[in-house]
């Protein structure tokens, strides 16, 4: 989900008035993709810098007052990322990762701490 429409003053939920967001318009989205029998919602906060976190909150926050499909975290930003991991209440997949180095030093150990989308089918060392 991409989000990048403004809201005005009024219609600010409390948890998007840091970005003049509210979560109805997401909450909205994540019942119709639900509905429709996908079962992951790719939450994509778009290219953020500053704010990354609170925004990765308010989307996953707001999604998952909707539904409790599992989310993919698509995002190159390791602090959104993060925060994602922690925000979430069922395990993630995490996508919007490269094989550049700066971002694996960062993100990879993020996957691997949370074990996000591990498949628990797939043993965590060879041989197992």
């Amino acid at each position: 989900m991409k989000i990048g429409q403004r809201w005005p003053e009024d219609e600010m939920h409390k948890w998007g008035s840091y970005f003049g967001l509210v979560p109805k318009p997401i909450r909205d989205l994540a019942s119709e993709i639900k509905n429709s029998g996908v079962g992951i919602i790719d939450i994509n906060p778009g290219p953020l810098h500053k704010g990354c976190d609170k925004m990765m909150a308010f989307l996953i926050n707001s999604a998952q007052e909707a539904t409790d499909l599992q989310l993919c975290l698509d995002t190159p930003n390791p602090k959104a990322i993060e925060t994602g991991l922690t925000v979430c209440t069922k395990k993630p997949i995490i996508n919007g990762f490269s094989l550049e180095p700066h971002k694996m030093e960062k993100i990879l150990p993020l996957a691997v701490e949370s074990e996000a989308g591990r498949d628990s089918r797939i043993p965590a060392t060879p041989g197992r």
